[in-house]
């Protein structure tokens, strides 16, 4: 089962629209949003598949130049927020603990 949190959906609106901006067409932007979708299914289905961090129980799955930094909790994923990587490693450490 998946659970969903405002951040990653404030993220993934923030990254998309600056996208859309920046390239003055949203053709980009539907690309990476159906590629992070993509992913998450991929995460529902086996969701081992990224990689283990330092923090019990949260992994990191790549996405072009963004993590998807979620949490398995028994029965459930929970998607903490989507990282873009060229940031500071500090911020994201940041963002999964809060």
């Amino acid at each position: 089962m998946l659970s969903g949190r405002l951040k990653p959906k404030r993220d993934s609106y923030l990254i998309l629209t600056y996208w859309i901006y920046r390239n003055k067409s949203a053709v980009y932007s539907i690309r990476l949003e159906e590629a992070i979708q993509q992913n998450i299914q991929s995460i529902v289905q086996n969701p081992e598949i990224g990689k283990l961090t330092n923090r019990l129980n949260i992994w990191l799955k790549l996405v072009e130049k963004y993590w998807i930094v979620y949490e398995i909790q028994n029965d459930r994923i929970v998607i903490l927020s989507i990282f873009d990587t060229r940031q500071d490693d500090k911020k994201l450490n940041k963002k999964t603990v809060s």
